[in-house]
């Protein structure tokens, strides 16, 4: 499907074709080093440079899309990918070349950016789909846009067209600064031509040394002489799609020679430490003379300087010659190496009576020791001693000591063997005490840290004196059996209260104690029983005591669990019914209760929903109790009552207009009272327009027949004001009701 969607949104956007009219067309760019489009929104090639960027709309390239972007796309998208940049000011241009094209249908292009990145909303900036395939560069051009913000070129096949092209960035688009230069090597006195691109294509440049200008994208740098020189470019970048594009500056370093002049120095060779040596220059006939130069300040004028101390510290050293001819400057360079007779007798060494010790000296070539030993072959001290090696390396010497400390071998007792119950904490503890020596054992045991004897064994410790010198000793610990401990219970769970009976089921002549985890305890070898009142689970504890002290013990987690009774409650919405609605729905506010039953007290049967509604009898008045029977999951059980009343409901009729004509139709006003009023306590009074009046009646069933009070004849046709007092059944109130009726003859 083809379609053509223009979104005019505030922004201008042309599209203009540049192909030839009989002159030659600018040939694509060379898309040098640059990436083609990607394959999805998030995956766009940034464009970082303005060398072009070719691509095709192979089936390669699959549909990328999300509903606002196909939305707001001018055409179908097909094969789609993506470009993006950060827009450098409010507008972009680019050139499109389309080199080849399977269908003729050519390409179509958006410009657009989005809300969030790749997905959201999706303005366009300009989208062209002309449905052919121009020969020459087309230049598509973009407005409205905001320098520093990221925006994509999505480039799709013409009705799933097969295309190759040419994207090529004209203005707009935000790259990083970058300096280059004609040439980066150069003679003194030459002259060499810096270029800068990139930034917003406004530049200024260092001024010093010796630039033509400090402005533009072109000037020209004349070095004062030999030497390395740095230029560099500063612009405003916006945006960081691309490597460096955050960076304002470019640099470019240019290196000047001094082409014709030339000098070597030399020295006489390596030194020891303190020695001295002779500096020598080859002769440059018409120079300046000489000039030298070298560490601790030294300087000479001197051809070929003799007699020279360098430093004494070992290293090498660097001595300069220099010269001028024919004002070039030329210099040179010799290193002095400045060797020692450095020896190593190696650190400081502690051992144990009796062991073996080597001494090895280090950094020099050769070595010999004093009170006979020999480098390198181990040997025997008897005593602590130091001892003196000399080292001889390029004909210099050097001595050092390495004293060798023998510490004695401590004397370790682990005491004496000894009896224990299975499982008694135990201590073991190495002797004698003193600061200098450490005990360690093995089995895991920390010298003078209680543990738990679990068999008989022999352990070893071992004491570390001064020096880390050991020795050993051993220690037996016999190891007697706890007693074997097990029971049971008759039941694990139940509501509460529960009762509980424990069965010991390893009985001996052992004393026995039992923990129920409920604040109780007993003695003996059982059974036992306890109560469980209050909910939860409980860890049921047994020990067992042998005759000769060796205590055995059960704790079984949890092995009693007594479950929550539920707490039943609830409300009759409303409390108090009529025998007009005598609906009521049970507002159920039970606590830990998985299944109901209602009561309701009328004989209607039971229900077993959560809140439900029940229809009371609305025929008499009456009072009746509701039940609830709530059950927990565990069948754990509780009962709530609620009392709900049906009364009666006021229901009365007053006609508005009666006729006493002597016929059998409305020969009088009568009020008619169905329920829920007082026979007996009952007024009807009758007034004529003067307030007057003409009738009263205490008895519901006697009505008006249009005469006055005392047959003091008839009353005149006319509208007449009634009032009516009474007393309700269902709370005794009074009530007065006040209404007009119209007679008519």
């Amino acid at each position: 499907m083809k379609k053509l969607l223009l979104l005019l949104i505030g922004f201008i956007f042309s599209l203009t074709s540049h192909a030839s009219t009989g002159g030659s067309s600018p040939p694509p760019p060379s898309c040098s080093g640059n990436q083609p489009a990607g394959n999805t929104c998030a995956q766009a090639t940034p464009i970082c440079d303005l060398n072009g960027y070719c691509g095709t709309t192979s089936s390669s390239y699959t549909a990328d899309y999300w509903s606002e972007l196909n939305s707001a796309f001018c055409g179908s998208i097909e094969n789609n990918s993506f470009l993006s940049f950060v827009a450098s000011s409010t507008s972009i241009s680019f050139n499109v070349w389309l080199t080849s094209s399977s269908d003729g249908s050519g390409i179509q292009i958006m410009v657009f950016s989005t809300s969030a990145p790749c997905s959201g909303a999706v303005t366009d900036y300009t989208c062209w789909n002309p449905g052919d395939a121009p020969s020459g560069p087309t230049l598509v051009s973009a407005s409205g846009l905001t320098p520093g913000n990221t925006y994509y070129i999505m480039i799709d096949g013409y009705a799933g067209d097969v295309c190759d092209y040419v994207i090529g960035a004209n203005s707009g688009i935000s790259t990083p600064v970058n300096a280059t230069s004609s040439l980066t090597t150069i003679c003194a006195g030459e002259s060499v031509t810096l270029t800068a691109t990139g930034g917003n294509g406004n530049y200024t440049w260092n001024a010093d040394p010796a630039l033509s200008a400090t402005s533009g994208s072109v000037v020209t740098a004349t070095p004062p002489g030999p030497g390395t020189y740095t230029y560099t470019a500063n612009s405003t970048v916006v945006g960081s799609l691309c490597p460096g594009s955050t960076t304002y500056t470019g640099d470019v370093t240019i290196t000047v020679n001094p082409c014709g002049c030339s000098i070597t120095a030399s020295n006489s060779g390596d030194i020891c430490s303190g020695g001295t040596i002779n500096l020598n220059a080859t002769t440059v006939t018409g120079g300046s003379g000489y000039s030298w130069t070298g560490p601790n300040g030294f300087t000479s004028n001197q051809q070929n300087p003799s007699g020279v101390s360098p430093p004494t510290t070992p290293g090498t050293y660097s001595y300069t010659v220099s010269t001028t001819l024919n004002g070039i400057n030329c210099s040179s360079t010799t290193n002095v190496v400045v060797n020692s007779a450095t020896v190593d007798a190696g650190p400081d060494q502690s051992i144990c009576a009796g062991q073996q010790v080597t001494l090895t000296g280090a950094l020099s070539t050769n070595y010999s020791w004093n009170n006979g030993v020999v480098n390198g072959v181990p040997f025997t001290p008897t005593t602590t001693m130091t001892y003196t090696v000399t080292g001889t390396s390029t004909g210099c010497t050097d001595t050092d000591d390495v004293t060798v400390t023998v510490n004695p071998i401590p004397t370790v007792n682990a005491g004496a063997d000894f009896t224990a119950c299975q499982g008694q904490n135990i201590t073991l503890t190495g002797s004698p005490a003193n600061q200098t020596t450490v005990y360690t054992w093995d089995n895991g045991v920390t010298n003078g840290i209680p543990f738990a004897a679990t068999s008989s064994t022999t352990y070893t410790v071992t004491g570390t004196g001064v020096g880390g010198c050991t020795s050993t000793d051993q220690i037996l610990v016999t190891v007697t059996p706890t007693p074997t401990v097990s029971f049971t219970s008759n039941i694990s769970a139940g509501c509460s209260p529960l009762g509980v009976t424990f069965t010991n089921t390893n009985p001996s002549t052992n004393t026995f104690s039992w923990i129920f985890g409920n604040g109780t305890t007993s003695a003996g070898a059982g059974p036992v029983s306890t109560v469980y009142n209050s909910p939860g689970c409980y860890d049921v504890t047994l020990v067992s005591t042998t005759p000769n002290g060796c205590v055995g013990q059960l704790t079984i987690p949890s092995m009693i669990c007594v479950y929550p009774n539920p707490i039943a409650d609830f409300v009759a919405i409303p409390g108090t019914l009529s025998l007009l609605d005598a609906n009521a729905t049970m507002s159920n506010s039970t606590i830990g209760a998985t299944s109901y039953v209602w009561n309701f007290g009328d004989g209607s049967g039971t229900s077993n929903e959560f809140n439900p509604s029940h229809e009371f009898p609305s025929d008499v008045a009456g009072s009746y109790q509701i039940t609830l029977y709530a059950i927990s999951d565990y069948g754990c059980r509780d009962t709530a009552r609620v009392n709900i009343t049906v009364e009666d409901e006021i229901i009365y009729y007053v006609p508005n207009a009666f006729t006493p004509d002597n016929d059998e139709y409305n020969p009088d006003f009568k009020p008619v009272f169905t329920a829920g009023f007082d026979p007996f306590d009952y007024k009807l009074l009758i007034f004529n327009r003067w307030g007057e009046v003409v009738f009263e009646s205490n008895n519901a069933k006697v009505g008006w027949n249009g005469s006055y009070a005392g047959s003091k004849g008839i009353c005149q046709d006319g509208t007449y004001t009634w009032k009516i007092e009474f007393k309700t059944t269902r709370t005794d109130e009074r009530k007065m009701l006040v209404g007009t009726v119209t007679l008519i003859r």
